[in-house]
């Protein structure tokens, strides 16, 4: 395939007419990768032109097969993703794993350990419900930090730079819909009426939203059934 010579000249040179790998770090070599991505979308499909600049797109469908020995790939292609060695990989690549493990010890904690939170002369129990409920802001934040830490990773065109944006706007968006409630409730007004139903709201959202997860991944719907048999056992307790 034209394509696979491509890769094979920006991935060997010819030396004593045997091919030898570049010694190119990944950041300055379009791979396997990067020429795949090419394909994803009718955009890289047309910057694919023929030696006279025509586009590959703007030749007949019938046609276009035996045109491509034609075709200009040095021109077709360009990084995608630019390779690191950086420890944020760990919260680019790996932001469901952290979202995962640390979302599913903040339900646990944040029910057992009430008495750091709590004032135990009061009824406060809209705010153990809230401060439970605060999960869908610390996984918001998860998400907001590999989005940001992916503006390192990718070349930083209009198009790629607008789609990021887009992201950081909608999860800020998220993250103050998921604590907003528990700024009122744990630091403007604990106690009342409306405080606790806002607690109760912010938690009933809580087991929806892992109602609906759960629907796609197992350890979520164990996670769920915790959360309402410790609600269960609140209401009876109270």
């Amino acid at each position: 395939m034209p394509e696979g010579e491509y890769l094979r000249n920006v991935s060997y040179e010819v030396l004593g007419g045997k091919h030898v790998k570049w010694e190119r770090d990944h950041n300055a070599v379009i791979g396997y990768d990067d020429i795949n991505q090419a394909f994803w979308s009718p955009e890289g499909i047309s910057r694919i032109q023929l030696e006279d600049k025509t586009r590959l797109v703007d030749v007949h469908i019938g046609k276009r097969w035996t045109v491509l020995n034609k075709v200009n790939w040095d021109s077709a292609f360009r990084k995608t993703y630019i390779e690191k060695r950086t420890w944020l990989h760990l919260a680019v690549n790996f932001t469901r794993i952290w979202i995962i493990h640390v979302v599913s010890f903040w339900y646990f904690t944040a029910w057992n350990v009430n008495f750091l939170y709590m004032d135990e002369d009061m009824n406060e129990d809209d705010v153990q419900y809230s401060v439970v409920a605060l999960r869908g802001a610390i996984a918001t934040l998860f998400m907001l930090l590999g989005v940001v830490c992916e503006f390192m990773f990718i070349p930083l065109t209009w198009s790629n730079s607008s789609m990021l944006i887009r992201r950081l706007i909608i999860l800020t968006i998220v993250l103050i819909i998921n604590a907003g409630p528990s700024v009122y409730v744990c630091l403007i007004n604990r106690t009342g009426t409306v405080p606790k139903i806002i607690g109760i709201v912010q938690y009933r959202n809580l087991c929806a939203s892992m109602f609906a997860r759960s629907l796609r991944c197992p350890c979520s719907l164990a996670i769920l059934s915790w959360v309402m048999s410790s609600s269960s056992y609140c209401s009876r307790s109270v």
